[in-house]
C-alpha cells in the first residue's frame, strides 16, 4: 500500500457511551438550522472518504473524483480532517489532489480482492477514524463492514441511479443495518438509493452539489481568447459544448447528429468535445461519416475547465440515462452559459426551462438543435438565460455544502435533540 503522510494528530473526541450510539437515529441536519445546534468544542473530526477507483485508463477522470477534489481541500482543518483512500490502483488524478494538499492512499486491490477489507480495517485503526465516507459499489460495500468491526460512522454517497447487478443488491442489503446515513445528490437517485440499497427513507437525505462558483464566475483574464486560438476559431463563431466523459450513455452521438441538423440548415457552428472515454473513437467516425469532423473539435480531457467554458456560447447535456444529478450542467450555469439538456434525473436541478436554458426530451435530435438553435439565433435570449445561469448557481456553493457535511458528521459523533 501506499503510504498517506498524514499522521495521526488528534485524540478521538468521544463520549460516554459512544458504542451505543447505532441505537440512536441520526437528526438531519441538511436543511435543519444551524443555531438549533450545540456550539462544537472538539478536535477535527477525522473521516476517510473511500472511493472504488479516481478514474479510467489515459488519465481520465469521473463525476466523483471531480467531486473530491472539490469539497476535500475546502474543509476548515478546525472541524474536519479528511483522509481519501482509494480502494484500486493508483491513477494520474493523484498528482492533482496532492498539489491541492490531499495525499490519496492507494490500497492497489484488485475487483473484490478480500484483502482490500482488512487494509480498510488497518487504516480507520490506524488513523483513529471517526466516520467513514463511502462512495462506490466496492467501496460502500467494503467499507460498512470495515466500519463496523473498527467500531466507526458509516455514510454512503450515491451520485447516480445505475441498477446494481442482483449479487450486488442482495450483498449490500446484508451490510444495510451499518448503514448511519446514506446521501444522493438528487430525489432521483434518493428514489434509487432506497429501492436498490434497502435502506430505510428516513436514513436517505438529498444533498446537492456544491462548487466553488468564482472560479467558473471569474476565469483567468483572456480565456475566451486563448481557448479559441488553441481550437483555431474565429472570436465570433457560435460555440456548442459538451462537458464530461465520453460515454454511450452521455449521448454525444444525439449530439453530433444535432450538430449535423444545424449545419444542413445554413448555421456556421462548431462543436467542442470536452472530455475522453471509451466513444472517442466512435464519436469520431461519426463526426466523419455524417460529413461534419471540420465543425467538431475534440479536446480530450481538461483540467482548466473555467477557461473553457469562457469559449463555449451554449452547453449542451444530451443525457441518454438517468443523470445522477449532473455536474457539468452545474459548472455551465456557474459561468453564466445557457444549457440545453435531456429532462432525465438530476438535470432539471440546474437547467431551469425558459430560466437557465432549456429542456428537451433525451434522445430527440431535432428538439435538440431546434432549442440550441432558439439561444444561439437570439442574443437577447441567450442574454436572459445567462443572467438567470448565474442567479440560480448561487444556491450551490461548496460553502454552503461543507457546512452540511460538518454537520453531519458533528450529529454522527453527538446525537443531539
Amino acid at each position: 500500500m501506499e503510504e498517506n503522510p498524514s499522521s495521526t494528530k488528534h485524540n478521538v473526541h468521544t463520549t460516554s457511551g459512544d458504542r451505543d450510539r447505532r441505537a440512536h437515529p441520526v437528526r438531519d441536519p441538511i436543511d435543519r438550522s444551524a443555531e438549533a445546534r450545540p456550539e462544537w468544542h472538539g478536535p477535527p473530526i477525522r473521516v476517510l472518504f473511500v472511493n472504488d477507483h479516481l478514474g479510467y485508463a489515459g488519465g481520465v477522470i469521473h463525476g466523483v473524483a471531480r467531486y473530491l477534489s472539490t469539497v476535500l481541500p475546502n474543509f476548515d482543518p478546525r472541524e474536519v480532517e479528511p483522509i481519501l483512500c482509494i480502494v484500486g490502483a493508483w491513477h494520474p488524478e493523484a498528482e492533482h489532489l496532492r498539489a491541492l494538499g490531499i495525499s490519496p492512499l492507494f490500497l492497489d486491490r484488485k475487483k473484490w480482492d478480500p484483502r482490500a477489507l482488512i487494509d480498510l480495517i488497518s487504516v480507520i485503526r490506524r488513523n483513529k477514524i471517526q466516520v467513514v465516507h463511502l462512495s462506490g459499489v466496492k467501496a460502500s460495500l467494503l467499507g460498512r463492514l470495515a466500519g463496523a468491526v473498527a467500531d466507526c460512522r458509516s455514510v454512503i454517497h450515491v451520485h447516480d441511479a445505475i441498477p446494481l447487478t442482483p449479487i450486488m443488491r442482495f450483498l449490500h442489503r446484508l451490510v444495510s443495518r451499518w448503514t448511519d446515513v446514506a446521501l444522493a445528490n438528487s430525489e432521483p437517485v434518493r428514489d434509487h438509493t432506497i429501492r436498490q440499497f434497502s435502506l430505510p427513507s428516513h436514513k436517505v437525505r438529498v444533498l446537492l452539489y456544491g462548487i466553488k462558483l468564482e472560479d467558473f464566475a471569474n476565469p483567468p483574464h483572456q480565456s475566451r481568447e486563448r481557448i479559441r486560438r488553441e481550437l483555431h476559431l474565429s472570436k465570433d463563431i457560435p460555440t456548442i459544448g459538451v462537458l464530461g466523459r465520453v460515454s454511450h450513455v452521455k449521448g454525444h452521438s444525439v449530439l453530433m447528429r444535432a450538430l449535423a441538423l444545424l449545419l444542413d440548415r445554413g448555421r456556421n457552428v462548431v462543436l467542442v468535445v470536452v472530455g475522453d472515454g471509451p466513444e472517442r473513437a466512435n464519436c469520431e467516425r461519426l463526426a466523419r461519416q455524417l460529413g461534419i469532423e471540420h465543425a467538431v473539435r475534440f479536446m480530450g480531457h481538461r483540467s482548466d475547465i473555467p477557461a473553457v467554458l469562457a469559449a463555449i456560447d451554449v452547453v449542451a447535456m444530451p443525457s441518454l440515462w438517468v443523470e445522477g444529478f449532473g455536474l457539468a450542467a452545474l459548472e455551465a450555469i456557474a459561468a453564466g452559459r445557457p444549457v440545453v439538456g435531456s429532462r432525465v434525473g438530476g438535470i432539471p436541478l440546474t437547467v431551469i426551462d425558459g430560466e437557465t436554458g432549456f429542456l428537451v426530451p433525451r434522445g430527440n435530435v431535432e428538439d435538440l438543435a431546434d432549442a440550441i438553435a432558439r439561444i444561439l439565433d437570439d442574443p437577447a435570449l441567450a442574454a436572459r438565460l445567462s443572467s438567470g445561469a448565474r442567479r440560480h448557481a448561487r444556491a450551490f456553493s461548496i460553502e454552503s455544502h461543507t457546512e452540511r457535511l460538518v454537520a453531519l458528521y458533528r450529529d454522527l459523533i453527538v446525537p443531539w435533540s
